[in-house]
């Protein structure tokens, strides 16, 4: 799908939702900053799309308040 969002210059998606088996739903704010980090990181080098064409979606209703 990148190739395509590429071609007519859409921008890119990315919930924070890992690959990690364990915590594949990022609940915590320092969870959801660590996927978002990663994912901004590796995105251009993957998907040769510019930094800010790539829309982070942190899927805020997961949140849970640790206090």
């Amino acid at each position: 799908m990148c190739p395509i969002a590429r071609r007519y210059g859409a921008a890119l998606v990315v919930g924070t939702i890992d690959e990690d088996k364990l915590q594949a739903q990022a609940f915590t704010r320092e969870r959801k900053l660590q996927v978002a980090q990663r994912s901004v990181s590796c995105s251009p080098k993957n998907t040769e799309s510019a930094p800010e064409d790539i829309i982070i979606d942190p899927l805020v209703f997961p949140v849970r308040d640790r206090r």
